[in-house]
């Protein structure tokens, strides 16, 4: 199966999430056609060292970008993510979802 990106960003804003986070992201990593970006906005304090090590591999990767504030504001971390985008069509997304298989290419072809 091979994957196919869609210019759309996906912004996460999370705070003070741990395996709920990463099942998310690994999620929308796996889906057939995913967004051509993951953004992770972050508020948290600190992470475990599993989680840390997770969201850096994916980072090192190219398969998030992860951005971390110093204070708490979903306000901040929306604005974050919206300057951040490279893509016109952004998507902001609950750090605690099991997406559809198609929820990326539907919510690009309501632009279209």
């Amino acid at each position: 199966m091979a994957i196919r990106t869609i210019p759309l960003t996906i912004v996460i804003p999370t705070y003070m999430r741990e395996e709920v986070l990463i099942d998310s992201i690994s999620a929308l990593l796996s889906l057939e056609r995913r967004a051509s970006e993951i953004l992770i906005i972050d508020q948290s304090p600190r992470h475990s060292s599993a989680v840390s090590q997770q969201l850096s591999e994916w980072e090192a990767s190219g398969d998030i970008r992860y951005y971390l504030l110093k204070l708490p504001s979903i306000t901040e971390a929306m604005n974050k993510g919206l300057l951040e985008a490279r893509n016109q069509i952004v998507l902001f997304l609950d750090d605690d979802i099991v997406p559809s298989s198609d929820l990326v290419s539907r919510h690009f072809e309501a632009y279209h």
